[in-house]
C-alpha cells in the first residue's frame, strides 16, 4: 500500500522529503514507503469504512474520523522525521475516499482560519472543515452528482482545485484587487 501511494505522495510534496533527507542522516525512501505501506494496511478496516461515504450525503463520523485521522498521522510521523503531519494525513484519507475527506493544503488551511503559521491542522480543526463544507455545500445537493459526473471527479477535489487557486496561487490577492470579499464565519 505504501508503494502504491509512494508516486502521489513523493510528486505532491518533494520539499518534504528534502528535509527528511537534511534531518535523518539515514534516511531511506525505500524504507519509508515500506513502513508507511504495513502501518496502513493496519488500517484497512477503517479505509474500507469511509470508502463509499459521501461527505455530503453521510454524518461526519467525528471518532471515526479523529481516531483514523490520529493514526494515519502517527504512522507518517514516526516513519518521517517525528513532526506531525496534518496535510500528508489529509491528503491520505482523501486518497482513500474522496468524497469524504476533503483535501486542504497549508495556504487553504491558512486562508479558511484553519491554521496559523506554524500551528497543524489536528483532528478537531479538520472535523470542522469537514462539517463548515458539508454545511455549505447541503445548499447545493441538486447539483453536485451532475458537477462530479461532468468532471469525473469528486465536489471535494473541484473545491480543493478552486481553493488551491484562490489561495496557493496568489489569486486571491487579484480578487481581492477587484473589490470582491470573502469571509468564512465560524458558523458555516
Amino acid at each position: 500500500m505504501g508503494f502504491a501511494v509512494s508516486f502521489f505522495f513523493f510528486t505532491w510534496n518533494l520539499q518534504r522529503f528534502k528535509q527528511y533527507f537534511n534531518r535523518k542522516a539515514n534516511f531511506s525512501l525505500l524504507d519509508y514507503f515500506e513502513s508507511v505501506g504495513d502501518e496502513l494496511g493496519k488500517l484497512k478496516k477503517q479505509f474500507e469504512f469511509f470508502r463509499n461515504k459521501h461527505l455530503i450525503f453521510d454524518d461526519i463520523e467525528e471518532e471515526k474520523v479523529r481516531e483514523t485521522y490520529g493514526k494515519v498521522n502517527e504512522i507518517l510521523k514516526s516513519a518521517g522525521i517525528g513532526n506531525n503531519e496534518p496535510i500528508g494525513t489529509i491528503k491520505l484519507l482523501h486518497v482513500f475516499s474522496p468524497s469524504y475527506f476533503p483535501l486542504l493544503d497549508n495556504p487553504i488551511a491558512e486562508q479558511m482560519g484553519l491554521k496559523e503559521k506554524r500551528v497543524s491542522v489536528d483532528a478537531g480543526l479538520y472535523i470542522k472543515w469537514m462539517q463548515r463544507l458539508k454545511s455549505w455545500l447541503g445548499n447545493y445537493k441538486d447539483v453536485i452528482e451532475e458537477l462530479e459526473n461532468k468532471y469525473e471527479s469528486s465536489i471535494l477535489k473541484l473545491i480543493d482545485e478552486g481553493f488551491y487557486m484562490m489561495c496557493s496561487v496568489n489569486l486571491h490577492i487579484r480578487v481581492s484587487k477587484l473589490g470582491i470579499v470573502v469571509i468564512f464565519s465560524d458558523d458555516g
